[in-house]
């Protein structure tokens, strides 16, 4: 069981850790019998707040993370949360994937402090 408590003034989309932790069960253990590990941290950082959600599997290609990011291969959940994130915040914010040899995949989430729900950001 997790259990996730805030107490910070800012205002998180709903459900927006979900796909990462998704995928590291789904892609990043696919191979592990056990010992499989998730981590998921919050901190804040001057006028934003840091999500990271990491995990122990068998990590991303690098090529493969650039892929992803420049959408060229289908990632619906990490796509999704991005957009969202950037037009509830603003352009400078959003997800970074991160996978260093063999040690798992860490995603970075930022977000700002003012949720910009009233105002339009363009997304490309």
């Amino acid at each position: 069981m997790i259990l996730i408590r805030f107490c910070f003034r800012w205002k998180f989309p709903n459900f927006f850790l979900q796909p990462f932790v998704e995928n590291s069960i789904i892609h990043g253990f696919a191979e592990m019998e056990s010992g499989g590990r998730i981590r998921i941290t919050a901190w804040i950082e001057k006028q934003l707040v840091c999500f990271k959600v990491e995990d122990n599997g068998l990590g991303i290609q690098e090529d493969h993370i650039r892929r992803i990011q420049a959408g060229e291969i289908r990632s619906t959940g990490i796509k999704n949360v991005d957009r969202r994130v950037r037009l509830l915040y603003g352009m400078e914010y959003g997800v970074t994937l991160h996978s260093p040899a063999g040690k798992g995949t860490f995603v970075l989430i930022r977000i700002g402090e003012i949720h910009r729900s009233n105002q339009m950001t363009p997304i490309q």
